[in-house]
């Protein structure tokens, strides 16, 4: 009789556990790479301008570095 309640118990909060993961799921905050797109694509851009100054070209060398990971859209996944 308590090897079954506890079993119950355990299940339950199994239950729980993973209908918190599908709500946390559900309100992921939207990919990062749609929030730096755009200076991504600045700072890439400035790197491969061959009229643009070595030390500059470095310093947004610098900066694209500083950008999260997860900015990128090759590293975003299913």
């Amino acid at each position: 009789m308590k090897v079954t309640k506890e079993k119950e118990e355990q299940e339950e909060l199994i239950q729980t556990e993973s209908n918190n993961y599908e709500i946390d799921n559900k309100t992921k905050p939207p990919f990062l790479a749609a929030k730096y797109e755009l200076r991504r694509k600045l700072y890439k851009a400035f790197c491969k301008d061959p009229d643009l100054p070595s030390d500059m070209r470095d310093k947004h060398r610098y900066k694209l570095s500083k950008l999260p990971r997860n900015s990128s859209f090759a590293r975003v996944r299913n």
